[in-house]
């Protein structure tokens, strides 16, 4: 092209009243087009719209590829695939868009063909295999023409491809590829795929080593302990660290047991028959040992790291005694090491006692995570009636989706706050009430908002103007994302 891009910045730089309009001798309905536009700010638009839409097809491209492979999982029914249109379209809606395509997996699903690439543009981190796997065939076509897609060829999915040929890919692919072949290699037997990364370990580069010790993790078990040990080794502080975070997991590992050594003796429980607990923090912690205790964290590095089970022997009390012990005596470095311990160790009994006394505010979806669905409703209702929803709120926006038995509490707590005059309280609570509507019982959150707005319908004219102030958007906000929920819930069961 004798007109191009550079030419008119150059133009435009000198000065459209000192430089001539660039000639152009561009054919075709381009050439025309330039023609025609005369300046450079006609030229300029003529150029910017082509090279946004416009390429010259290349002979060996002229042909259609090949259509991609058939997929024989059923359709959303048009309800569901007109939810979807509706949360990619809507920026306010994009926070569902996870929880549309979990759904849609779980139901054995697929994307319509067409929505493939408005998924894949949306969807990031995390909720990338869910979108890849929706997409199936049609994804991995798409993918293979467009750089920008090629992570969905990457992700481990059922290929059901045997061992032998796994380990073939993992002995010859690329990363991606003896990536997704290693994730198979564990499904299959996780011993067995250990075993075989333990053969080339110790040549293979920090990047490889990173992401094996991530697919241990998926599937840990105490005979990944000796390679995790030796890890603790690396020369790269990521893997080191990596590695202590699985051995934490492990309390009946040899670093479980180190960490125990250092941390139990610097905890007591002196008096009678008032009990007290003391802590004697360890007067020097050496941070360049081996077992990934970090500077400014050694205290409750240890204790995270220690076996439960050391703190009840050690002290002769339960977890419930010891986490009251522990409040009283302020001591947060050590209730914030058992909640680590207790998410890390699956741990009911410590997750239950921590949970109940409101002891880590920061260990919420761990902690919560650890307990069955009914246990977690009864921690989130306690605590709002204990410590009303605004101190709840952290609690509840941070765990998965609640019980039903939940929204009724919060439902019963908003209404509360909103049928009296405006404070601090209710600013702070409506601030989060979009959070919230992602957490609760989708069936019932559409009542929570419905009982709201009939508490504010209820106040006095002098009273209305100055509520709807503070509660008008985020409940619209909130009554939005809950009703959306909803649909979605009801048509991806």
């Amino acid at each position: 092209m004798t007109t191009g891009w550079d030419d008119l910045v150059a133009a435009a730089l000198v000065g459209a009243g000192r430089a001539a309009v660039p000639a152009t001798a561009e054919g075709g309905a381009l050439g025309e087009a330039l023609a025609q536009a005369g300046d450079l700010l006609g030229m300029a638009t003529v150029l910017s719209a082509y090279r946004e839409a416009g390429w010259a097809v290349a002979a060996d491209e002229a042909a259609a590829p090949e259509p991609a492979p058939d997929d024989s999982r059923p359709l959303p029914s048009s309800r569901a695939v007109a939810t979807l249109r509706t949360i990619l379209s809507d920026r306010s809606l994009a926070a569902l868009l996870p929880e549309w395509l979990g759904r849609a997996s779980a139901a054995g699903l697929r994307l319509p063909a067409e929505l493939v690439p408005e998924v894949f543009e949306a969807v990031a981190g995390g909720d990338r295999p869910a979108g890849a796997a929706l997409a199936g065939p049609v994804g991995a076509w798409l993918a293979r023409r467009n750089e920008a897609w090629s992570w969905a060829l990457h992700i481990p999915s059922g290929t059901g491809a045997g061992w032998d040929e796994l380990e073939r890919r993992w002995s010859e692919g690329s990363d991606e590829r003896r990536r997704v072949a290693l994730a198979g290699l564990r499904r299959l037997d996780a011993d067995r795929a250990r075993g075989l990364l333990e053969t080339t370990w110790v040549h293979e580069p920090a990047a490889v080593r990173v992401w094996a010790l991530d697919l241990l993790a998926e599937s840990l078990t105490p005979g990944d302990e000796p390679l995790l040990e030796a890890a603790l080794d690396d020369r790269r502080k990521d893997v080191r660290r990596r590695a202590a975070g699985l051995l934490a997991r492990l309390p009946e590992s040899r670093r479980a047991a180190r960490l125990a050594a250092r941390a139990v003796p610097c905890v007591r429980v002196e008096g009678w028959p008032r009990r007290r607990l003391v802590v004697d923090r360890p007067a020097e912690v050496d941070t360049a040992a081996r077992d990934g205790i970090e500077r400014g964290k050694e205290f409750r590095q240890l204790v995270a790291g220690s076996p439960l089970a050391a703190w009840v022997v050690s002290l002769g009390r339960p977890p419930t005694e010891l986490v009251e012990l522990a409040q009283s005596a302020g001591a947060g470095e050590l209730l914030a090491g058992w909640a680590e311990a207790a998410a890390a160790q699956q741990d009911r009994d410590w997750a239950r006692a921590l949970c109940r006394a409101g002891a880590v505010p920061e260990g919420w979806p761990a902690l919560l995570a650890v307990l069955p669905e009914a246990e977690r409703g009864a921690v989130a209702e306690e605590r709002i009636a204990r410590h009303g929803l605004r101190a709840s709120m952290g609690l509840l926006v941070s765990g998965p989706s609640w019980p039903a038995s939940v929204s009724g509490a919060v439902a019963g707590a908003l209404a509360a706050l909103a049928a009296r005059k405006p404070d601090a309280d209710a600013v702070a609570v409506g601030a989060n009430l979009r959070a919230l509507a992602l957490c609760l019982d989708p069936a019932t959150a559409p009542a929570v908002a419905a009982r709201v707005a009939g508490a504010l319908a209820a106040l006095p004219p002098d009273e209305a103007a100055a509520a709807r102030a503070v509660w008008e958007r985020p409940l619209a906000a909130f009554a939005s994302l809950a009703h959306v929920r909803h649909l979605l819930t009801e048509e991806l069961r």
